[in-house]
């Protein structure tokens, strides 16, 4: 089964603390004793008090927790998931606001019991009541005084809920290489599954994640293009963007850089190579394939691909194909490369 955000999952907090305090007030409200009608007058009181108090508490309570308890312990989690987790959310803050909720948890929990126990001396129906609105006035005040980490829960859950569904044990290709230069393309040439959509953080872009599953060893690879992260230098991103791309070390696999000897993408080679460069630099220890595309309809304007190939040579890229993503020309062959080498290392690391 593969994995995919352990924040998917997450239940989100309610919008604010009057949301949570409204559903639960009118619910408790709706309460009506079970008690026979034999019962005096007193007891009766007590009986629906009781169930009054039982309900508002339990109704605000369990939303909470159920919020907080559905999100992942952070630092537990693997390294491509912890790291974008820190990088998306201000994680000290967001540990703090969960932390002040859960304080203010036991604070109602206080209130729940002192309020049942008062609950025992009530002498009749306008007893009763004063104490429902005294419960209900302190069980309101404390909510109030979390409004703000509630929203800013609910905020920083609903971004991590967003991060894209990537299973960071699996092994994986990434396809790289400049805005148009056929990285999805590619990514449907090589996988044997139906593509899939997902959002990573600071782009507007989609990445498409393919998968090929290997037979007789059952092995499954995760194919993943980088529109918006793995397309422009590195050097020009901010800190955050930078972080969030370099997380993407964590997954076990293979880079393809993919090349456009045209130009038809709009790039240079020379623009592409120091794509290239800054990709190498900082992903030192992965493999980078290099695949040039578009060879169907290379004319010659740009530089040669003699002369491209001279110069990844001298760069020591040693795999190199020539490909057409598009007309799926010596796919076959990337892909051969791909998948052999992959299996080779997981067969190994299993031994």
């Amino acid at each position: 089964m593969v994995k995919g955000n352990p924040f998917s999952k997450i239940k989100l907090m309610p919008g604010s603390g009057d949301d949570i305090f409204k559903i639960a007030l009118n619910r408790a409200k709706r309460m009506e004793t079970k008690s026979p009608v034999r019962w005096s007058s007193a007891k009766r009181s007590i009986t629906v008090t009781q169930n009054y108090i039982k309900t508002l508490h339990e109704n605000i309570v369990k939303r909470i927790k159920e919020s907080i308890y559905s999100v992942p312990k952070i630092d537990e989690l693997d390294d491509f998931y912890r790291e974008l987790a820190y990088v998306v959310v201000n994680m000290d803050d967001f540990k703090k606001s969960m932390g002040k909720v859960m304080a203010c948890i036991k604070i109602l929990d206080k209130l729940r019991q002192e309020y049942l126990i008062k609950s025992r001396r009530i002498v009749d129906v306008k007893d009763a009541k004063k104490l429902r609105r005294e419960y209900t006035g302190r069980v309101y005040s404390v909510v109030k005084s979390i409004n703000e980490e509630l929203i800013r829960i609910r905020e920083y859950q609903k971004i991590l809920k967003k991060l894209p569904s990537i299973d960071p044990s699996l092994p994986t290709i990434v396809i790289a290489g400049v805005p148009n230069v056929g990285k999805s393309t590619l990514v449907n040439a090589i996988s044997s599954a139906r593509s899939e959509v997902a959002s990573y953080p600071f782009t507007t872009k989609k990445l498409t994640i393919g998968h090929i599953r290997l037979e007789p060893e059952n092995i499954l690879i995760q194919v993943i293009d980088t529109p918006g992260l793995l397309d422009r230098p590195l050097s020009e991103r901010n800190k955050m963007e930078l972080q969030a791309i370099l997380a993407l070390k964590h997954l076990i696999g293979i880079i393809v850089y993919m090349i456009d000897p045209s130009e038809t993408c709009g790039f240079t080679i020379n623009y592409q190579f120091k794509v290239l460069s800054e990709i190498s630099t900082y992903f030192k220890d992965k493999e980078i394939v290099i695949a040039i595309n578009k060879i169907y309809i290379f004319d010659n304007k740009g530089p040669s691909i003699q002369h491209i190939l001279k110069d990844l040579e001298n760069k020591s890229y040693q795999k190199i194909f020539l490909i057409s993503a598009l007309k799926k020309i010596s796919i076959d062959y990337l892909k051969e490369y791909l998948v052999s080498t992959i299996r080779y290392d997981v067969l190994k690391s299993t031994k």
